[in-house]
């Protein structure tokens, strides 16, 4: 929330919020290990809030004229060990399906509407 608070342009602030979904992931992984269904509800709600804010951003930043291709480039490359964790935690963990395919929907989207903005 600090950082969000003191991020200068839409950019700087996406890029807060694709580093925040990746821990959130890294989270998701954790508590699906120990089995913690509650708890992996939680961390998939909080990544996939923070894709649909990384999104906004990204509109925001392409309302202003700025260049967002290295901003591209990260969200095409994060997002496709976003889907390999969640395809991961969705094989090992199958009783999570619920939870993990919105999630995975969502990034797959984000995965794809970026590398389609780089071309």
């Amino acid at each position: 929330s600090a950082r969000l608070a003191i991020a200068s342009d839409e950019q700087t602030k996406a890029n807060i919020h694709l580093d925040i979904a990746s821990e959130r992931l890294k989270e998701a992984k954790n508590v699906a290990q120990e089995n913690n269904r509650a708890a992996l509800k939680n961390v998939i709600g909080d990544y996939k809030k923070e894709i649909e804010d990384l999104n906004q951003e990204m509109d925001n930043a392409k309302a202003t004229g700025e260049d967002t291709t290295r901003l591209l480039e990260s969200i095409t490359e994060d997002t496709a060990k976003h889907i390999s964790i969640l395809e991961n935690i969705g094989d090992r963990h199958p009783e999570y399906e619920d939870e993990i395919n919105t999630a995975l929907t969502l990034a797959e989207d984000m995965h794809e509407n970026a590398k389609n903005e780089l071309k």
